[in-house]
């Protein structure tokens, strides 16, 4: 992807998925909503990045807490008889 440390460091653009994930953004979303050519940079690594997880059939970090509210509040009731919503 041509990433450069000095023009794009890893962990603000880990912090800016992380941060996108956590409002339920997609990669496409952060292209659609930003004309400056650092987010779509961090659009494509967010994109390319969701390949590589889908593909290992993995979750990351900010997955595991978004499915743990899914299945708690949205999509199994059944699965917390004990837990006040």
């Amino acid at each position: 992807m041509g990433l450069d440390e000095k023009a794009m460091p890893y962990r603000a653009t880990l912090s800016q998925i992380s941060t996108a994930k956590n409002q339920k953004k997609t990669a496409q979303e952060m292209y659609n909503e930003s004309a400056d050519p650092r987010v779509t940079k961090v659009a494509a690594v967010f994109e390319e990045y969701e390949k590589a997880l889908h593909q290992a059939n993995a979750l990351d970090f900010d997955d595991l807490l978004l499915e743990s509210v899914r299945l708690l509040f949205h999509d199994e009731p059944t699965a917390r008889p004990g837990i006040a919503a």
